[in-house]
């Protein structure tokens, strides 16, 4: 914990540093190349990614690296995972939406995340056995919301002619709890304040280095942010087979996995 406890303040020095240059950025007319018909990635990506990557490596110089942009390179026990801007799109279009995000990976669990918006100036910290901060005061688990009182965030990923199961998912979901808000995980590290109590993922399969790690990026500085915290997480199998990545705290986790397992039509 100790050895964590310090690579987390450094990590936590260089997202500020990064987040003070996106933040001077993210106004600005921006250079947008198309990875595919809407998915985009901008000159602040990459020189971002870059100061991080760069960062990281004095930090911690045996440890791999998996990346959103360039090219990762992956090692034995423990791996950098960068995100230098999820929520691109947002940044790029003058949208307060974004975030800058890392996480260590050992083997294939997180064990330190930071997330930081650097528009709020909000510092989401926390690594294995030393609690979560928000800018640099200890946060707990918040409280403890049932389904019905429940908000829950969604990030659909693509939604495609035969991915009417989501749809269906999500409208059996509304019926059940209190709001739905669907934000392309903006929302997601917020489940640390009470903003939101349960989070849905349709775009993560699992968190398999063997296949393309750069899934990872988006997810993985939160999952080591919710367990530290409390908060559980899961990859559901539906009744048809879908993988569903849900996030809450562990009763609401237990009604959230009894509607998509009892539901057949999923």
């Amino acid at each position: 914990p100790k050895d964590l406890k310090r690579l987390e303040n450094e990590c936590a020095k260089l997202l500020l540093k990064v987040g003070e240059y996106l933040f001077n950025q993210w106004t600005l007319t921006h250079k947008i190349v198309y990875k595919d018909i809407r998915d985009i990635v901008t000159e602040a990506d990459i020189e971002a990614e870059k100061i991080i990557r760069d960062g990281l490596h004095i930090i911690l110089p045996e440890a791999g690296f998996i990346v959103e942009e360039g090219k990762s390179e992956l090692k034995d026990g423990y791996n950098w995972v960068i995100d230098p801007i999820d929520g691109t799109k947002n940044f790029a279009y003058g949208l307060p939406m974004f975030f800058t995000q890392i996480a260590l990976m050992n083997g294939k669990i997180p064990v330190l995340g930071l997330v930081y918006n650097p528009v709020s100036k909000q510092l989401f910290s926390g690594s294995h056995s030393n609690g979560v901060t928000l800018n640099g005061k200890s946060i707990s688990l918040p409280h403890k919301h049932p389904l019905e009182k429940a908000i829950l965030n969604f990030d659909t990923g693509k939604i495609l002619h035969k991915d009417g199961w989501k749809v269906h998912l999500i409208s059996i979901l509304a019926e059940k709890c209190y709001r739905i808000r669907i934000t392309a995980g903006f929302l997601d590290p917020y489940i640390l304040t009470g903003a939101i109590d349960g989070i849905f993922n349709f775009v993560l399969k699992d968190l398999s280095l063997e296949q393309d790690p750069k899934h990872l990026a988006d997810i993985a500085p939160h999952i080591a942010l919710m367990t530290e915290i409390g908060i559980k997480t899961k990859f559901i199998t539906t009744s048809s087979g879908k993988i569903v990545f849900v996030a809450a705290h562990k009763d609401l986790l237990e009604e959230i996995i009894k509607v998509i397992i009892t539901d057949h039509s999923c």
